[in-house]
């Protein structure tokens, strides 16, 4: 009869500690991202003498609030570099082409991180960009184009996780002219860390 009270209050003891560690978590998260962009085509279509490297590198963040189990929205910024090399008379002149702006939109990371050790994610929503060409005062109006992106999520503990992914952004600069068709169009292969509160 001992045993059997002294396994009930244990029992109870590791319930009640794993029901206080589960409401100290709030459904806020906070993530960091790093990696590769990598063009799908030029992003000036009018200009054949400016050429972009197919490799860029950027960095972004975002943050969600989860609203249901596994499905969240979230509101992110990123900024990705892509190296530009523009033909004049006096030679090639490098510059660099700047992609930044916000993001908003949904994620959806099923539970079932505790079965596999890791979770997938996907995510979509509508960015709101600029892209600027450095050094000759070039820049776009915020455009508005969509990201969707997939990728895994591996905890690293209760608040920490790894989440690597690839999310592909596509939107048309808007300069004014509606004869532009510029388009810029990439795939941010990056790696994540994300911390929920």
């Amino acid at each position: 009869m001992r045993n059997v009270f002294s396994c009930a209050l244990l029992a109870a003891g590791v319930l009640a500690a794993s029901s206080a560690s589960a409401q100290s978590i709030l459904p806020f998260s906070f993530e960091v991202r790093g990696g590769l962009g990598i063009k799908t085509e030029e992003f000036n279509q009018n200009d054949t003498e400016t050429t972009t490297a197919s490799g860029g590198v950027g960095v972004g963040g975002n943050v969600s609030f989860d609203f249901l189990p596994g499905v969240a929205v979230y509101g992110s910024y990123d900024r990705y570099a892509f190296n530009a090399n523009i033909a004049g008379a006096s030679g090639d002149v490098e510059e660099e082409y700047i992609d930044e702006g916000f993001a908003a939109g949904a994620k959806i990371s099923p539970p079932i991180g505790a079965m596999l050790g890791f979770s997938p994610w996907v995510r979509g929503g509508v960015i709101f960009h600029t892209l600027e060409l450095t050094g000759v005062d070039e820049e776009s109006s915020r455009s508005t184009g969509f990201e969707v992106g997939a990728g895994i999520n591996i905890p690293l503990g209760l608040v920490l996780s790894f989440t690597p992914g690839v999310i592909y952004r596509q939107y048309s600069p808007d300069y004014g002219d509606d004869a532009s068709d510029a388009k810029v169009s990439y795939f941010d292969v990056s790696l994540g860390l994300r911390a929920r509160l």
